[in-house]
């Protein structure tokens, strides 16, 4: 049964759950009417901007934020101009420390964010992405991606693709102002 708006049009809160879009008469996500992702959740976006702006606020997240906006520069750089980029980081290309460091960092903070998000415990989530801070920064300290050996490139490009996608199971760290 829904609420009936009182004089003034306003609707009586319910102790109902509201019902998705697609249980709403002339509302139908399959018609491209409304479309629903799995942020539409509106206490969870809340949650996860609130846990990205404290992280933000601090200097290893303002590093690595640095570190992975320079990540996508350059592939996005490296895509526009149709350079080939390995489907999946080879570690048997790795030539430097710090490459095989930057793995290992990634691969655990994917893995850890990857738990915390489907917790639902976004700090954890940031928590997990800040040990990426000191790899990213290792990595363009020491590592020129762009070797002119181009199995080596590849492998580095997507070892930059790693880095986006880690970051990107919270939030599009490109799009962020700073």
């Amino acid at each position: 049964m829904l609420a009936k708006p009182t004089e003034g049009g306003a609707v009586p809160p319910t102790s109902h759950p509201v019902a998705p879009p697609s249980a709403l008469p002339g509302i139908s996500p399959l018609k491209g009417e409304i479309g629903q992702s799995p942020n539409d959740d509106l206490l969870q976006i809340v949650r996860r901007v609130q846990a990205l702006g404290s992280f933000l606020d601090t200097e290893d997240g303002r590093n690595l934020l640095a570190g992975t906006k320079r990540a996508a520069n350059i592939l996005a750089a490296e895509e526009k101009k149709k350079t080939t980029i390995a489907e999946r980081v080879e570690p048997a290309l790795f030539r430097e420390e710090a490459e095989k460091a930057l793995f290992a960092a990634v691969n655990q903070a994917e893995r850890e964010a990857g738990e915390a998000i489907q917790n639902e415990d976004f700090s954890a989530a940031m928590l997990a992405l800040s040990a990426l801070r000191e790899p990213v920064d290792s990595f363009f300290e020491r590592v020129l991606v762009n070797d002119e050996d181009q199995a080596v490139r590849a492998n580095r490009l997507a070892l930059l693709a790693r880095i986006r996608a880690a970051t990107d199971q919270v939030a599009d760290f490109s799009k962020i102002a700073g």
